[in-house]
């Protein structure tokens, strides 16, 4: 046989996006670990540093080179967790890894019933199992051409959806409406499980600019903040994710998640009695911004205390307005949509980064602090959240009206 085993006609496992090539043997009812979609944020550190690699030529360095470089990151990780704060970083990391791995297992876990509620059914019969190997996959646009008279609507058998006024946003948006309160908060828990490992790595990058020698209790406020953060923007996204008609609600939600945020922002800096580091040359300082009048006659030791040391020790309602504002002024469930039209945006982490930055002309806050803890949270929102390929938009929008 030219086929390795039964062939549904139409393709292969719906939820990976495309159907294999022809000749293959679609996925078995159980589903195997070849089935199992990448794991986004493995592919991303991989794409990432084969780019990087490329970039470099790595293959065309003599091998003492490749030694010599290696020698010397090995002393440079050895020179970091031998440093102070070296123990608590070493601690963070091992229990970064322990939540990696539960987060694979658990998508690997819903990927598997994902693919046995949808594998194909395996004919039982042999002469069954021949007929259906020998058929030929038909599209369902040809599927559809056939049962349609010949000569009626022609531009609309090559584009149906389109014949019916239909978008892919639109069946898209049924699709997700269609969805079970079950499938909706277990994409919702995956999601949030991987926004705690991306949060964590991203602000592992992010908090090297935040000062000049940042010490672990940086990382490890703005990770935590960072984490509340992407929450807060993932759950009414996910919630109300196919009956965005109205904003008004998301705003509001935001709104309130932005102010929880600010709790724990203060809450955290409190426990870990941490000085958030600031620079006036980076930003203006708080007797400088649009509300300088109400920090002036409230604070008087805040102005002292940044001009004398670069660091403020912030009270609850500067965190809870800041990020407040920052979560209502921003289209958070923009980056967290299914349908966006790519997984990450640079420009949307960028623009997040930027009313990071700007919001402190209007409410003063530590920068450059909260520029970097708004990009890690868009950042965060974005590689967490599910992305749906243009492969598989078009395949619901065709079974919308087939």
């Amino acid at each position: 046989q030219p086929h390795g085993g039964p062939r549904p006609a139409g393709g292969g496992y719906a939820g990976n996006g495309a159907a294999g090539p022809q000749g293959s043997s679609g996925p078995a009812p159980g589903g195997s670990g070849a089935d199992i979609p990448p794991e986004p944020i493995a592919e991303f550190f991989r794409e990432t540093l084969a780019a990087l690699r490329d970039s470099l030529r790595v293959q065309d360095w003599p091998k003492p080179a490749r030694i010599a470089v290696a020698a010397l990151g090995i002393l440079a990780v050895i020179r970091v967790l031998g440093s102070p704060g070296g123990e608590d970083f070493l601690g963070f990391a091992f229990l970064l890894a322990v939540g990696y791995v539960v987060y694979r297992g658990i998508r690997a876990h819903l990927i598997r019933k994902d693919m046995q509620r949808y594998a194909p059914t395996t004919p039982s019969s042999p002469a069954a199992q021949q007929v259906h190997t020998v058929s030929t996959p038909v599209p369902p646009a040809t599927r559809m051409a056939a049962s349609n008279p010949p000569d009626s609507h022609p531009d609309g058998i090559r584009r149906p959806w389109r014949r019916r006024q239909q978008s892919w946003q639109t069946a898209v948006r049924h699709h997700l409406r269609s969805m079970s309160w079950r499938d909706r908060s277990s994409q919702l828990l995956g999601s949030m499980v991987v926004a705690a490992v991306v949060g964590t790595l991203a602000t592992l990058f992010a908090g090297t600019f935040a000062g000049p020698r940042p010490e672990a209790e940086i990382y490890l406020w703005m990770a935590i903040v960072t984490i509340a953060g992407s929450w807060a923007v993932l759950i009414p996204a996910k919630l109300c994710e196919g009956h965005i008609e109205d904003q008004a609600p998301l705003r509001f939600a935001q709104l309130l998640g932005g102010a929880i945020v600010g709790f724990i922002a203060f809450g955290v800096a409190a426990a870990l009695m941490l000085q958030l580091p600031t620079s006036t040359d980076f930003a203006p300082g708080p007797w400088d911004s649009l509300s300088g009048e109400f920090f002036r006659s409230w604070d008087q030791g805040l102005s002292e205390q940044i001009r004398g040391t670069q660091t403020a020790t912030l009270a609850p309602q500067m965190h809870v307005a800041y990020f407040a504002f920052l979560l209502l002024l921003l289209r958070w469930w923009r980056m967290a949509e299914v349908t966006r039209p790519t997984r990450v945006s640079l420009w949307s982490i960028a623009w997040a980064g930027f009313i990071g930055w700007g919001l402190t002309f209007f409410w003063w806050y530590p920068q450059p602090v909260g520029m970097l803890t708004a990009i890690a949270i868009a950042f965060t929102v974005q590689i967490s959240s599910p992305w749906m390929s243009s492969t598989r938009r078009t395949e619901i929008a065709e079974e919308a009206v087939a």
